[in-house]
């Protein structure tokens, strides 16, 4: 298991783009996805899990005609909350059974030493440095310094809105994007 990849769960990965953010504090998003009442309380004995709020499916646009899912653990034991990592000193790579190879962002070129992607490495085509901002993951992995992962959730199932990913690069100062990776 690579170091950005969290126990066997399929979850909704949302994470930060280059930058320099106003804060490294976790408490900076959860403040913003509580104000938006799509975080609720605490997972009981974790610090850094939540149970989903009483707007969260204003702000997670589940796909199909009829989703599944539980919402608290009284609902199943596969239950969705949502997780807020620290955030890191350098990049990781988040990658699962369903991470297909990134291509250059300038090149499209795929990258095929795609999993060392967390050191400095340059595309074989048009040099340009293979690292976060300059790879296209088709929504299948990422490489980032700051994540919150929404687990149990399904690949492509669910798709977090605009104004989700608009109150996080507000709080924040950096653009966030998702992916999602499965079990």
């Amino acid at each position: 298991m690579n170091e950005g990849e969290s126990e066997a769960r399929p979850r909704l990965l949302l994470y930060a783009g280059t930058g320099t953010p106003v804060s490294n504090d976790p408490d900076v998003l959860v403040k913003t996805m509580t104000g938006l009442g799509l975080v609720g309380g605490k997972l009981e004995h974790s610090l850094a899990d939540y149970l989903p709020g009483e707007r969260f499916l204003d702000h997670i646009t589940f796909l199909g005609c009829s989703p599944n899912i539980a919402l608290s653990p009284e609902e199943g034991k596969s239950y969705c909350y949502i997780h807020f990592s620290e955030m890191r000193p350098s990049p990781v790579l988040y990658a699962s059974t369903n991470t297909v190879p990134p291509r250059c962002r300038q090149c499209e070129q795929v990258m095929r030493d795609w999993r060392d992607c967390s050191e400095p490495a340059f595309c074989s085509r048009c040099s340009v440095e293979a690292r976060q901002d300059n790879l296209m993951w088709r929504r299948q992995g990422a490489l980032s310094r700051w994540v919150i992962e929404i687990l149990n959730i399904y690949p492509r199932e669910a798709v977090p809105s605009e104004i989700l990913l608009t109150a996080l690069e507000n709080a924040s100062g950096v653009e966030w994007r998702y992916a999602y990776l499965q079990t």
